[in-house]
């Protein structure tokens, strides 16, 4: 959309060709997405990671539910900032 457009829409009073490019260069990448990952795989790592998934892999039994939480709540989304999302 050019600059134009958005005055004769009434979106805006003025604005420049500079400034839509601007806003639609950073606003617009709703592909980006922000990944978090481990940087190092430690013995002390696997060793937790092999407790979890031991745990993961028992049979199921009524009496002892396996319940998964997230630790921490998810950060929220800033404008014009990829999404963050944990792997």
């Amino acid at each position: 959309m050019r600059s134009d457009q958005l005055v004769e829409l009434g979106v805006v009073p003025s604005i420049s060709d500079e400034t839509v490019r601007r806003v639609l260069k950073n606003a617009l990448k709703p592909w980006q997405k922000k990944h978090w990952g481990i940087s190092k795989v430690t013995a002390d790592f696997v060793w937790r990671m092999e407790d979890i998934l031991e745990l993961y892999a028992e049979a199921y039994d009524p009496r002892r539910p396996v319940v998964c939480a997230d630790a921490r709540a998810p950060l929220a989304i800033k404008e014009g900032r990829p999404r963050r999302e944990d792997l």
